[in-house]
């Protein structure tokens, strides 16, 4: 994967608030300046970057693989842990969950609805090839329960055999602002089964920046 220095990332970032960009539409995520500007460390990365990158692996990274894979925006996991499971299959009915070997699931740990925040991501991932969850946490132990909240809720839609979540070794933040970078790397890499997930996240903030960059024009 590429990597960009920290000042051609700045000029990225730079260019577009000195710019007025007030927009940049991908797929089905819109972002704005103060979302691009969190790439800039040592900033956490906010639901609108992940879903970004989540659109960017649906529909160019694994695009050949859609069938088999699907990554969940943010914003729908969090949305999930209030509804009730009719709801939960209204809105997710479109996905055909029961058909993708992997799905990537965004865990945060705010619970109020009617709050933005949060401490801490997390990735939960439904594997239909041993149907059970399996929980990758950069900082181990701190969204166990957001997690199993979570695959509660979904355990209904999906062919599991069970609703508890397995806890799976990950490799640790170095830092407090990384969490969302190891959630994307995680993901790809789960999805690419291969590569080490400390070069992807060394690289992730750049490589992003470059695809938001492209897609701006």
């Amino acid at each position: 994967m590429r990597s960009w220095s920290r000042a051609h990332l700045q000029s990225i970032i730079s260019y577009t608030l000195n710019n007025s960009m007030s927009v940049i539409t991908y797929h089905d995520v819109t972002l704005y300046p103060e979302d691009v500007n969190l790439l800039k460390r040592p900033n956490w990365l906010n639901d609108n970057i992940m879903s970004f990158y989540f659109e960017y692996l649906t529909f160019e990274r694994f695009k050949d693989q859609r069938q088999n894979f699907a990554f969940i925006h943010p914003s729908t996991v969090f949305m999930t842990t209030f509804m009730s499971g009719s709801e939960i299959s209204e809105v997710l009915s479109a996905l055909d969950l029961t058909s993708k070997s992997l799905v990537f699931l965004p865990i945060n740990n705010n619970r109020d609805v009617n709050k933005m925040g949060g401490s801490h991501w997390s990735l939960l991932v439904f594997n239909h090839h041993d149907r059970a969850f399996h929980h990758y946490d950069s900082s181990s132990g701190m969204n166990s329960s957001a997690a199993q909240n979570v695959a509660a809720k979904l355990s209904s839609l999906l062919p599991v055999a069970s609703a508890k979540v397995e806890e799976e070794v990950s490799p640790q933040q170095s830092n407090s602002y990384d969490c969302g970078v190891y959630v994307l790397a995680l993901s790809e890499l789960l999805a690419e089964c291969n590569g080490e997930v400390h070069e992807k996240v060394r690289g992730l903030r750049e490589h992003i920046g470059e695809l938001i960059e492209m897609n701006s024009k």
